[in-house]
């Protein structure tokens, strides 16, 4: 069944074993995914999916709704588990999956740390910088342009580390 509204009461109530943490500045949450072992991303709708990305830089064993990025950056049952999206009772069976088997769960979560630090926002900016570049004629404008992106790569490298 639907997930929407569920309220945060009920779930404490049903799963006590479970701390309910709220919304957290995004300067916490590298801390946050680095002591998670599952991270759900139940998105009914998702173009990208920065969040799975992230959860994989922290080696998080991930559990995704099939849609949009996520759908195309999780390989069911190598670097996490897909479900249905909207379906809460697909997000149960999965997470208890997941939570019963604690070495698949390291195995899933170290390889995913290895995709995430491949695509590490440095190294995203560095190469989307060098794709940009390729395209543009050299002179004044590819200098000026080169030092943008220097100033950029440096930028995200001194604001999202541990990313």
């Amino acid at each position: 069944g639907a997930y929407e509204g569920v309220r945060s009461e009920h779930l404490l109530q049903e799963y006590p074993q479970f701390d309910y943490l709220g919304s957290k500045p995004m300067s916490e949450l590298v801390e946050y995914m680095a002591a998670s072992d599952i991270l759900v991303v139940p998105s009914l709708y998702e173009p990208f999916g920065l969040v799975v990305l992230e959860g994989m830089a922290a080696g998080c064993c991930l559990l995704v709704s099939a849609v949009g990025g996520p759908d195309e950056m999780v390989k069911d049952g190598v670097n996490g588990l897909k479900v249905p999206p909207g379906d809460a009772q697909a997000i149960l069976e999965a997470f208890e999956e997941l939570a019963g088997n604690r070495e698949l769960m390291r195995e899933i979560g170290e390889r995913n740390r290895e995709i995430g630090l491949r695509n590490s926002w440095e190294i995203t900016a560095e190469k989307l910088s060098h794709v940009i570049l390729e395209h543009v004629p050299g002179g004044r404008r590819r200098g000026r342009l080169q030092r943008i992106f220097a100033d950029l790569v440096s930028h995200v490298s001194d604001n999202f580390e541990g990313y």
